[in-house]
C-alpha cells in the first residue's frame, strides 16, 4: 500500500477515537433522558472502532480471505487510491509497467500499462539491435536474436550473420595464403584491424622477424668482420634485432684485435704521423695512452727544434714564426720566445734612437714613435714632436706671410707709370684706351689702376698665405 492509503488509515483511527469520545461526553448528561438512543450510539461507535483496528490488521497481513468483509471494504475505500499511487510511481519504466500489470491484472490503468510495456519492449529491441550493429560480430547478432521476440530486426540480424560468415570464410582463406611470409602477415594485420586471425598475424610478424634476424646474425658470424656486424645492426629497425648486444660485443672484440695488430706493426718504428693516425682510428683504444704519449713526445721534439732554429737566427721574425707554429706543437718555449722578441725590440729601439738623437727632426721623431709606440723613448719622441712642431709652425707662418706680401706687391702699379708705354698700359687696364690720349687721361687712368691693383692685391695676398700655411699649424 502507498503512503496516501497509510495516512488515510491513521486518520480513520484518530477520527473514530475522537468521535467516540465526543459522543460519550455529549450524551452522558442525558443518559437518563434517552437511554435507548445512547445505547445504540455507543454500540455503533464501538463497531466503527473495532472495524478500523481490523482494517489495520488486514493491511499489515496483506489481505486475508477469512475476512471477506474486510476485503470488500478495503477494495471499496482504499485499494483504488493505492492503485493510482502505485501506477504514478511505476509508469515511467518498462519494469514498473510490468510490475503494475502483475499486481493489478484488471486495474484501471491496464491499457496504459500495456502500451507502456509494448513501447518499452520496442525501445529495448532497437537499443539491443543498435548495440549488436556497433559490435558487428556473429556472436553479437546471435545474442540479439536470442533475446528478441518476433522483432522486425531479426531478418536484418540474420542477414548480417550470413555476410559475416562469408567474410570469415574469405578471411580464413586469405590468412591461409598470406601467413607463409612476413609481408603476408604484415599485410593481413594492416588490412584486418579487427580480423579473426589478427592475434595470430601479429605473432606471425614477430616470429618471421625473429627468423630473419637470426639468419642475418648467422650470416654476420660466418663473415666475422666488423662491417658485417655493422650491416646487421643497421637492419635492426626492420627486424626484432635480438642479437644486437652480441653483435656489438663481437665488433668490440674485432676492433681490439685489429688495433693490437696495427700497434704491433708500428711499435718498433713509431713516427708522429703513425701515432696520430692510430689515435684518429682508435680514439678509445687499448693503446690510446701509448699513442698519445708518442704524439706528445714528437711534438715536444719539434717544438725544441723550432725554438733552437729561432735562437740561431735570433731575429724577431724567426721568433714570431716559432710562435705561429704553437698550435701544431706543444709550444713550451713560447714565453721565452716572446721575452726574447721584447729584448730584441728594446735593443733595436736604443740603436734607432741613438741614430736620430743628434738631429731629432720632426719626421724622424714621428717615425720613431710610430715604430715604438710603447718603447723606452716614447716620451722623448713625443716631446721632440711637440717642440719641432712649434718651431716648424712659427717658421711656416713667417714664410706664409712673406709669400703673401710678395704676392700683394706685384699689384702695386702707381700713377708715376703713366708715361709712354706705361700710359697706354694703364689706359688698356682701365678701359680708356685711346691712341690720342692726353697727359690728363693718363693721370686719371693711373688713379683708376691703383684702385684696381689694391683689390687684386688683397685677394692675391690671402691666396698666397693659405697656400704656404700648413693646416696642422692652424
Amino acid at each position: 500500500m502507498g503512503t496516501a492509503a497509510t495516512l488515510m488509515l491513521i486518520w480513520k483511527i484518530f477520527f473514530s477515537s475522537i468521535s467516540g469520545g465526543i459522543l460519550y461526553s455529549d450524551v452522558k448528561n442525558s443518559i437518563h433522558q434517552h437511554k435507548t438512543m445512547f445505547t445504540l450510539i455507543s454500540i455503533g461507535s464501538f463497531i466503527i472502532f473495532i472495524y478500523t483496528i481490523g482494517e489495520v490488521i488486514w493491511h499489515v497481513k496483506g489481505g486475508d480471505s477469512r475476512y471477506p468483509l474486510l476485503n470488500y471494504m478495503f477494495e471499496v475505500y482504499i485499494q483504488k487510491d493505492a492503485e493510482a499511487v502505485f501506477w504514478a510511481e511505476h509508469q515511467k519504466s518498462l519494469e514498473g509497467c510490468q510490475s503494475y500489470v502483475d499486481r493489478h491484472p484488471k486495474g484501471r490503468f491496464l491499457d496504459q500499462a500495456n502500451e507502456c510495456i509494448e513501447r518499452g519492449i520496442t525501445e529495448n529491441d532497437i537499443r539491443n539491435f543498435e548495440n549488436a550493429k556497433s559490435i558487428n560480430t556473429i556472436a553479437a547478432y546471435r545474442q540479439y536474436i536470442r533475446g528478441a521476440n518476433n522483432s522486425k530486426y531479426i531478418p536484418i540480424a540474420e542477414s548480417k550473420i550470413h555476410i559475416l560468415e562469408n567474410e570469415e570464410k574469405q578471411e580464413e582463406f586469405e590468412w591461409t595464403e598470406t601467413r607463409k611470409t612476413l609481408e603476408g602477415c604484415q599485410s593481413y594485420a594492416e588490412q584486418h584491424q579487427k580480423g579473426t586471425f589478427l592475434e595470430q598475424a601479429i605473432n606471425c610478424v614477430k616470429e618471421r622477424k625473429k627468423e630473419i634476424d637470426n639468419e642475418n646474425f648467422r650470416k654476420a658470424e660466418r663473415e666475422n668482420i666488423i662491417s658485417a656486424y655493422q650491416d646487421y645492426i643497421g637492419q635492426c629497425s626492420k627486424n626484432t634485432c635480438e642479437n644486437k648486444v652480441k653483435a656489438a660485443q663481437n665488433i668490440s672484440l674485432l676492433i681490439e684485435q685489429e688495433e693490437t695488430a696495427s700497434w704491433n706493426r708500428i711499435e718498433s718504428s713509431l713516427t708522429l704521423e703513425q701515432c696520430q693516425s692510430h689515435l684518429t682510428k682508435y680514439p678509445n683504444g687499448k693503446y690510446f695512452e701509448k699513442a698519445n704519449k708518442c704524439v706528445h713526445q714528437y711534438k715536444l721534439e719539434n717544438d725544441n727544434e723550432n725554438f733552437r732554429k729561432a735562437e740561431n737566427e735570433n731575429t724577431i721574425s724567426a721568433y714570431q714564426n716559432y710562435i705561429s707554429k704553437c698550435s701544431e706543437n706543444t709550444c713550451e718555449s713560447k714565453a721565452k720566445a716572446e721575452q726574447t722578441i721584447h729584448q730584441i725590440v728594446e735593443q733595436q729601439e736604443i740603436v734607432d734612437w741613438g741614430n736620430i738623437s743628434t738631429s731629432l727632426k720632426l719626421e724622424e721623431c714621428r717615425a720613431h714613435l710610430k715604430k715604438y709606440p710603447n718603447g723606452k723613448y716614447y716620451k722623448q719622441a713625443e716631446t721632440c714632436i711637440k717642440q719641432r712642431k712649434d718651431e716648424y709652425c712659427v717658421k711656416n707662418e713667417e714664410d706664409a706671410k712673406a709669400a703673401a706680401e710678395k704676392a700683394a706687391g706685384s699689384y702695386g702699379i702707381g700713377a708715376g707709370a703713366a708715361t709712354g708705354t706705361g700710359c697706354a698700359a694703364l689706359l688698356i687696364l682701365t678701359g680708356w684706351f685711346d691712341f690720342g690720349a692726353s697727359a690728363a687721361l693718363c693721370t686719371a687712368a693711373a688713379t683708376a689702376a691703383t684702385a684696381i691693383g689694391a683689390g687684386n692685391s688683397s685677394i692675391a695676398k690671402d691666396n698666397a698665405y693659405k697656400e704656404i700655411r700648413d693646416p696642422q699649424c692652424l
